[in-house]
């Protein structure tokens, strides 16, 4: 369950990262490292009171293990909308583009090709970058429509809960820095 709470944790950092609220695309450029204290997990109402324990429990664990390797990760975002993210050692390429607030990270995963859109606000070198659950949910359906086992597949990682409700009110925060 460590591995699967932290590899989410880590999916969704990486995620994050690619949000930009008022910010013009010069702003961004350049490479990033995420600030593992700065980790925000807000839990809607439609999560389970037991779960958000398993979650808040969870958080700890990872701020307490992940530190260093958190720490290590970078994202940077390059002119032309390329970005590449860096984590134990391994690097994985993607392509980002900004609308106003709004900061759509693509990539591709296992054959799977993803779109994810955060918000960020910027002050100085810090990127505060805030991913709504809704758009978690969002992307997974997307790219799960074409897998014929799909409902088979999100009922079985829900476990028979209702993920929109879920997502309703859910976010995750991470502030980054400007290397």
């Amino acid at each position: 369950m460590k591995k699967v709470i932290a590899g989410i944790a880590a999916l969704a950092v990486l995620f994050v990262v690619a949000s930009c609220g008022g910010v013009s695309e010069g702003d961004l450029v350049g490479k990033w490292s995420v600030d593992p204290s700065s980790v925000e997990i807000t839990m809607g109402d439609g999560i389970p009171s037991e779960m958000k324990k398993m979650v808040k429990e969870g958080q700890k664990e990872m701020e307490q293990e992940a530190s260093e390797d958190l720490k290590a990760a970078t994202i940077e975002f390059k002119e032309g909308g390329k970005l590449v993210i860096s984590a134990e050692g391994e690097s994985q390429e993607g392509t980002w583009s900004l609308d106003g607030e709004d900061l759509t990270i693509g990539m591709e995963q296992g054959g799977v090709k993803g779109e994810i859109t955060v918000q960020v606000e910027m002050d100085g070198d810090n990127m505060t970058a805030t991913l709504q659950a809704t758009e978690i949910v969002k992307a997974i359906k997307k790219a799960m429509k074409d897998e014929p086992r799909a409902g088979e597949m999100i009922e079985r990682m829900t476990d028979g809960m209702d993920m929109d409700k879920m997502a309703e009110g859910t976010s995750i925060s991470i502030t980054f820095n400007k290397k």
